[in-house]
């Protein structure tokens, strides 16, 4: 008779086991319904131009900012970066850098950013060196 009641015993723990681990899976899986979905953002991009080794000195190289010319959807920055020895402007109607001072240069940052949250056509140029142009071309994000 005791094994009967043993036996008795490990089937009714067994069945509340599995009850409870049922209970378990209903309430984990009903408290994830009523979370938030989570959406994807996708961030605006960066774009590098650079001012490369020898842009001060007119004639050494044949094209300045590097690339020249760069498309990019509106709401998208550009970073301008000085890899030259002298330093440089990026000066546009609508934005002006001020210096941006050669790599490593303890006067001043060697870079400048600007954000493009309207769509056109940005002509730029180097108020030190003005044979330096260069132009971002802005298009409508589409959604």
């Amino acid at each position: 008779m005791p094994d009967k009641f043993f036996q008795a015993v490990g089937v009714v723990l067994i069945i509340i086991s599995f009850a409870m681990v049922g209970y378990a899976v209903h309430v984990v899986g009903s408290a994830n319904m009523h979370q938030p979905q989570l959406t994807t953002v996708i961030a605006p991009h960066k774009h590098t131009v650079q001012i490369l080794f020898g842009d001060g000195k007119e004639g050494l190289n044949n094209r300045f900012f590097l690339p020249s010319s760069i498309v990019i959807p509106q709401g998208d920055t550009v970073k301008w970066i000085n890899d030259d020895s002298v330093s440089h402007t990026v000066t546009a109607a609508q934005f002006n850098s001020g210096l941006i001072w050669p790599q490593g240069s303890t006067y001043g940052l060697s870079s400048y950013s600007h954000k493009f949250d309207t769509s056109g056509r940005y002509s730029y140029f180097c108020q030190l060196h003005p044979y330096m142009n260069g132009v971002v071309l802005t298009s409508v994000n589409k959604e």
